[in-house]
């Protein structure tokens, strides 16, 4: 289609949707590619709270994902298995998925085609994996509260494949991440019969010092501790920190499980690497690194036998760069 001729609405809403924005995370579907993407579908703008916010868009509600299907091109029945498997829940992700930087929906866009026909690569720690299968929203129990109530990690993805030299079955347990650590602040609500034994480890072991984050108690929660800087305002994500914690919890107690059995089991998380524009110098997404990589340290010291945990952030335009990804998912995330 002609630049000069395709449907600009969706395109000005992108662009109001950035003036009103606290920070310029829309410029990344800012272009006259995403505009003719997008020319025929209906965006919204997103609810905040009681009332509709002009600083999030997303797709309208129109079925079960198969209108995602067309807007991007994808195999109807292999995509709308996989979606049905990320929106379930609490009931809220069906909605939530559709926001245009979802990291639920960039997730699923890039890793719902995984197949013997278009295996995904990669090397971890050294060896080269074939994962021809992916599964989203999968849960592990990480332990009771007081109340008896199980808390349980619930991981983006798993991508399930061999080792090519070995042909040993590997499963990755893979957190996703797209704008989320661009949001610096504490993480809250942590609850101590659950998790205080872990933290108090990777306090003890200088973990959370070396990370500059304290654990202590919520002032308004009683039972429950807060996650934040040990001085000042916490300018780091926090709450990227925590998940990654719970992640591994759940995964070490699922690994004597009989769906994970004869199998190496892998724990990471993999971001989005935003343009300067977006995070400046790659301020955000190299802070995030940093601390990942000394919790990642401390939970090799407490979970290695079980599990292996990468050292370092994945980002999706190194996981992606050589897959074979629809044409307009490349477009959309400009990967």
């Amino acid at each position: 289609m002609n630049d000069k001729h395709f449907n600009t609405h969706n395109l000005k809403k992108i662009q109001e949707t950035i003036a009103e924005g606290p920070q310029p995370l829309y410029e990344l579907f800012n272009n006259k590619s995403v505009g003719r993407l997008l020319s025929s579908v209906q965006l919204e703008y997103g609810p905040y709270l009681d009332r509709i916010s002009k600083k999030s868009l997303r797709f309208k509600m129109v079925d079960k994902g198969q209108d995602l299907a067309m807007i991007f091109g994808l195999n109807p029945v292999v995509f709308g298995e996989k979606y049905l498997q990320a929106i379930s829940g609490d009931g809220q992700e069906g909605r939530r998925i559709r926001t245009l930087h979802s990291s639920a929906l960039l997730c699923l866009l890039c890793f719902y085609g995984l197949s013997e026909k278009r295996p995904l690569i990669m090397s971890l720690d050294g060896r080269s994996v074939k994962f021809t299968h992916s599964t989203f929203e999968v849960k592990t129990p990480i332990g009771t509260d007081e109340t008896g109530r199980m808390h349980e990690s619930n991981m983006d993805v798993v991508l399930s494949g061999k080792d090519m030299a070995t042909g040993k079955r590997v499963i990755f347990f893979l957190e996703s991440k797209f704008s989320e650590y661009l949001s610096w602040g504490r993480y809250s609500g942590i609850s101590n019969h659950v998790y205080w034994k872990t933290y108090a480890q990777l306090f003890n072991g200088n973990y959370l010092d070396r990370m500059g984050l304290k654990l202590e108690d919520s002032p308004e929660n009683e039972g429950y501790s807060d996650l934040s800087s040990i001085k000042g305002r916490t300018l780091h994500y926090a709450g990227g920190i925590k998940q990654m914690v719970s992640h591994c919890l759940g995964v070490s107690n699922a690994t004597g499980s009989e769906t994970y059995k004869d199998s190496d089991i892998y724990l990471g998380t993999i971001l989005y690497l935003f343009p300067n524009s977006i995070d400046t110098e790659g301020r955000k997404f190299e802070d995030y690194n940093q601390i990942y990589s000394v919790l990642s340290e401390g939970l090799i010291d407490l979970f290695g036998s079980k599990v292996t945990i990468l050292k370092q952030c994945l980002t999706y335009q190194d996981v992606f760069k050589t897959y074979d990804l629809e044409d307009s998912i490349r477009t959309f995330y400009s990967l």
